[in-house]
């Protein structure tokens, strides 16, 4: 569903770098950034998107999707060629390839544009992108805001690869977020009683929901 808008003037009063995956390709995590690049601006936030490009054709459903973003955001798509090669790197796992995070932070350090942001947000998994965001966090010393989509090192679920490496990562990058979301109260309540800390302070659930300009115009039989 759709935020209930705020008279934020003529332009959003914030801007957010957003590292997610992001369309195309079209996956069950995508849904969720496109929905905050595209109603972000009624809650007075301009969110641009750091995300990987898989080098494929995009299908015409991942083109749809992609049109919903307005072009006012800019998507900066690291392209494979520019994987560093670190062979310790790439044999470590945090939910996510530990190589590609070093990666994506490395995009941002080494961008020409100008540093205009005012949070950045990791939503995962996979989790390299809570780990580039704590660096890029580090770096311009500016919030961190954590959207888990599923669990990380507390996962049941075997897409997401859990090591101790990844666990020490995860509890680093929740002590430094500024705020993290959750998608249902028991995911919040599990993780506070597993980490504690300030994480309650700081834990909200912002469920997943459903955009009502997807309704399917076709009759129904």
């Amino acid at each position: 569903m759709a935020p209930e808008p705020i008279d934020a003037g003529d332009q959003p009063s914030k801007r957010a770098l957003l590292i997610a995956p992001f369309p195309p390709p079209i996956s069950g995590g995508v849904y969720r950034p496109v929905s905050w690049t595209k109603y972000g601006p009624d809650c007075g936030w301009q969110s641009d998107v750091l995300t990987y490009d898989n080098g494929k054709q995009p299908s015409e459903a991942d083109n749809v999707l992609l049109s919903e973003v307005p072009e006012s955001v800019s998507v900066i798509r690291r392209n494979p060629a520019t994987q560093l090669i670190w062979p310790v790197a790439r044999r470590l796992s945090v939910g996510g390839e530990f190589n590609e995070a070093l990666t994506w932070q490395n995009t941002i350090v080494k961008s020409k544009e100008p540093w205009t942001y005012d949070a950045i947000v990791a939503s995962g998994p996979p989790f390299s992108t809570f780990v580039a965001a704590y660096y890029i966090s580090r770096r311009h010393r500016k919030p961190l805001v954590l959207d888990y989509r599923d669990e990380w090192s507390e996962t049941p679920f075997k897409f997401v690869q859990n090591t101790p490496f990844g666990r020490r990562w995860e509890a680093r990058c929740l002590a430094h977020a500024s705020r993290v979301i959750y998608t249902t109260q028991s995911q919040k309540q599990h993780a506070i009683s597993v980490f504690g800390g300030d994480l309650a302070a700081k834990a909200v659930v912002f469920p997943n929901g459903w955009d009502e300009t997807h309704k399917s115009e076709a009759p129904v039989a």
